[in-house]
């Protein structure tokens, strides 16, 4: 599907973190295809997105964390980043422990 984000204050990921205040953002088969200041003509085929009033961020990445992992308000068994049971534990993965409701999750999407 493809979208046009329009009306937003877009914040950019580039060198000069340029922000503009009221632009379109194109995205065609989930890749991003412009960026645009001001109205844009949204080509036919795409669902707009009324962004108006609103902040239009990038995706934002955290390539190591413990979100989910430690929940300590359940004492040691919410403690599920680190296993200790055995000296190699290339086997275990963060995947199988997340708590879904770890209440670092709620805080983070705040």
């Amino acid at each position: 599907m493809n979208y046009a984000i329009t009306n937003g204050k877009i914040y950019t990921v580039n060198k000069d973190e340029k922000i503009i205040e009221k632009g379109t953002i194109l995205i065609k088969n989930g890749k991003i295809e412009s960026i645009s200041e001001g109205e844009a003509t949204v080509p036919e085929g795409y669902e707009i997105i009324d962004a108006s009033g609103n902040y239009v961020l990038p995706g934002f990445i955290d390539s190591h964390t413990h979100q989910g992992l430690f929940d300590g308000s359940i004492g040691w068994a919410g403690f599920d980043g680190n296993e200790m049971t055995d000296p190699n534990t290339a086997h275990v993965r963060a995947l199988d422990a997340i708590n879904p409701k770890e209440p670092g999750l709620e805080e983070a999407r705040i």
